[in-house]
């Protein structure tokens, strides 16, 4: 399993107003304008079964699907696996600000913030976009631990099963369910 540290400092971004961490309304001001924790990339098939977690799990049908490519993400499991494999790693699921934190850190290594989001999302406010899941970018979805005004749901996130970031926006999320376990494109990373 390959970690990364961030250290970042969210800079002067216009189009952050007054960030909530209340279910549903991420509305963009960050919490804390500096930042330092590790993170790991899309937990693969390979990882999760080797672990104690993975070797114990009921979802024998994804397991076929491993064994062919072993390093595809770990998808169709459900929340409280994904936690428990995290656990191993004295580690934890993500909640949506940190989400949010290593894709801004990604973004402003390589682009001026503002002119990223400009050339994306025009002039609409942070608001407007922000629950449009129609829009959502990556070729899967990532788990948080932040916890929707959904019944029994969780925020989840654009993801990438390559990890190339790039073309993925913060800002956009939508619920999943936390009792499922058949979500084939949920997957999940790891932060401590």
């Amino acid at each position: 399993m390959k970690w990364h540290e961030i250290n970042g400092e969210i800079g002067n971004v216009k189009y952050f107003n007054a960030f909530n961490m209340l279910p549903d309304s991420f509305i963009f001001k960050p919490a804390r304008n500096k930042f330092r924790f590790k993170f790991t990339d899309i937990v693969s098939c390979n990882d999760f079964l080797e672990s104690k977690v993975g070797r114990v799990s009921m979802f024998d049908n994804y397991r076929a699907i491993c064994k062919i490519d072993k390093d595809s993400p770990m998808v169709n499991i459900s929340l409280l696996d994904a936690k428990n494999y995290c656990s191993l790693l004295n580690a934890r699921i993500p909640n949506e600000q940190e989400w949010f934190e290593i894709l801004y850190t990604y973004i402003t290594n390589k682009y001026n913030f503002n002119e990223w989001y400009i050339t994306l999302h025009g002039n609409k406010d942070v608001n407007e976009i922000l629950l449009d899941s129609n829009m959502m970018l990556g070729n899967g979805f990532e788990m948080t631990s932040t916890v929707s005004n959904k019944p029994i749901s969780n925020i989840m996130k654009g993801g990438d099963v390559i990890n190339d970031l790039s073309h993925l926006d913060p800002f956009l999320k939508a619920t999943f369910n936390i009792t499922s376990n058949s979500y084939s494109n949920l997957m999940f990373r790891c932060v401590r």
